[in-house]
């Protein structure tokens, strides 16, 4: 969408009556017709260029009441200069000239200092007949037929309730790809600065700067020309960190991936095989195929974080992570999720990872009589969210849990897709030893048959961060940079398995539970069974030739388990 498109919201709207437009979200940008070619404005300089017939009066703390001036435009303009007046009193002046005189807009900026949100005790007298005139500007007929009306300009979305309950809001889109290549050209051909480096094509400029303000884009090329050199691909990764910092601050942040892909992987044959299908088709076009989410649950310790990063690279897309979002102040909390799925839309396709979920995203009913129901809200607009078809396969959501217990079982439906990851067995173990070697850069020399003896003498489903560390330590032990078998065993006399295996069971338990596609469990491998994948506390209740589970059985041991643990 164009930076410019709210004004044809504004004029729709001001056609049905309305007189007071609040803009927010991508409030403190450049804007511009691509186009027309326009020159690039802040923007309050390209309202009044947009409507060249309206007088049109501007008010800040800091500037205090004055006109925007047009080159060659000698009218005299009502808004007259004045600093000193407080600022209820320049408002309420704006607001009287334009009931009395046609065709004027009056521009508030920094809505949020003027009319901040909070209860009528807490706020300052002249506050309350700041919000009093700015809801009776929302129906002022005697503006309406003078074709005049207001525009306040917010930055942080944290406005009075009163005020959002009668202004029209109107969310500011970041630049669409058209906008965003359009600039770049226009700052090549009028500011000399210089492109890209020569391998990066038109279409990787428009991806790598998707979700990144004009101004940020322009940013980087003024650095990038001060420094006599071409923009390279590391400056237009960090354009997309910098916007999003100063749109949502530490509520999404960009995580670079390890560059893991399920090659470097082993074992976790059943995810791969569910993730590389669904992948094809989104790749194909078929978006309507991919799930609204992945949620992977299991233990702690199995490699989950890994696991997003593959999917990342599997789909290309590159990671927003999510951050609790709660907030200690009246309404902070619901303007946050609106700014970050505002912020995650704008920067789609991509892969928005949710670690340890459960804590994350708190159910419907959690602190509802405490918080004013602020967590159902949330909640509720995040199930609303990820429910919306028109997302399916260019938002992926990537959610994992140590406890799928604490999962509110709407969240999970709405997901789509639950993928149990748990611990493997013994036969991984030589091939995820390698595989961590490649990844921490660690040189060994091994053979296969020394690292089955060494698997053999492990427990059962040992963690795979339980893995790198005694990989990690075998290194440290190494005489000569190069691990070997005998470092390996030195490291694992040393290394002491005390986790509490009850819950480690129940963990596992409750991750098959909420398997959705028996294709999914770790055990299966297309039609053949892993039977040294079956954990132990399962080997009871799975068929070995089928690899399919007793249901009754697993919710018997289910409920076993968490008596057992106080769970």
């Amino acid at each position: 969408m164009s930076t410019l498109a709210f004004i044809d919201i504004i004029n729709r709207k001001r056609l049905a009556g309305q007189t007071a437009f609040l803009l927010q979200f991508n409030t403190n940008d450049r804007y511009f017709d691509a186009e027309k070619d326009d020159t690039p404005l802040p923007l309050r300089l390209a309202i009044s260029a947009k409507f060249p017939n309206h007088d049109v009066g501007y008010y800040s703390q800091s500037t205090g009441m004055m006109p925007i001036t047009r080159p060659n435009d000698d009218r005299k303009s009502v808004f007259t200069t004045n600093s000193t007046e407080a600022p209820v009193d320049a408002i309420t002046r704006g607001i009287r000239a334009l009931r009395e005189n046609e065709k004027r807009i009056l521009i508030i900026d920094f809505t949020q200092f003027l009319i901040p949100n909070g209860t009528s005790d807490m706020l300052h007298p002249d506050t309350s007949k700041m919000i009093e005139n700015m809801v009776r500007v929302s129906v002022d007929d005697e503006i309406r037929k003078k074709d005049s009306f207001v525009i306040g300009i917010n930055y942080t979305r944290d406005i009075h309730e009163l005020v959002k309950q009668n202004w029209c809001i109107i969310d500011l889109p970041l630049p669409d790809s058209a906008d965003r290549m359009a600039y770049y050209k226009l700052l090549l051909g009028k500011n000399g600065f210089a492109p890209s480096e020569d391998d990066v094509s038109e279409f990787e400029y428009t991806s790598l700067s998707k979700g990144a303000r004009l101004r940020d884009i322009e940013s980087v090329m003024r650095q990038a020309h001060g420094e006599a050199r071409k923009v390279i691909r590391e400056d237009l990764n960090a354009v997309r960190e910098t916007t999003l910092k100063a749109l949502v601050g530490d509520l999404l942040v960009v995580r670079k991936p390890s560059g893991l892909t399920f090659d470097d992987i082993a074992g976790m044959e059943s995810i791969k095989g569910y993730i590389k299908s669904v992948a094809s088709a989104v790749k194909a076009g078929k978006y309507g195929l991919a799930p609204a989410g992945i949620l992977i649950v299991g233990p702690p310790g199995t490699g989950k974080t890994y696991v997003v990063d593959a999917v990342a690279q599997e789909f290309g897309y590159h990671i927003l992570e999510w951050r609790n979002m709660k907030s200690m102040w009246l309404g902070q909390s619901e303007s946050n999720i609106d700014a970050a799925l505002q912020a995650i839309t704008a920067n789609s396709p991509v892969l928005v990872g949710i670690d340890e979920a459960d804590q994350i995203l708190t159910g419907r009913q959690e602190n509802s009589s405490t918080d004013g129901g602020t967590s159902g809200y949330m909640f509720g607009r995040l199930l609303s969210f990820m429910g919306d078809g028109q997302f399916k396969g260019k938002i992926l959501w990537v959610l994992t849990s140590n406890r799928p217990d604490l999962i509110d079982p709407a969240l999970a439906d709405r997901i789509g897709a639950c993928v149990p990851l748990l611990r493997p067995g013994r036969t991984a173990v030589p091939e995820i030893i390698r595989s961590l070697a490649k990844q921490l850069d660690i040189p060994i020399e091994i053979d296969d048959n020394e690292l089955i003896d060494l698997a053999n003498s492990l427990p059962q489903q040992v963690s795979v961060r339980k893995l790198k560390d005694l990989l990690g330590m075998s290194a440290l032990r190494a005489s000569d940079d190069i691990v070997r078998v005998e470092d390996l065993h030195s490291a694992l006399s040393d290394v002491l398995f005390n986790e509490d295996q009850l819950k480690i069971d129940y963990w596992t338990t409750l991750a098959c539970r909420m398997a959705t596609y028996a294709s999914l469990l770790p055990w299966r491998n297309g039609q053949n069974v892993i039977v040294d994948n079956i954990p132990d506390c399962l080997k009871s209740i799975v068929d070995n030739k089928t690899g399919n589970i007793n249901s009754s059985e697993l919710d018997r041991k289910i409920r076993e388990l968490s008596i057992t643990v106080g769970m």
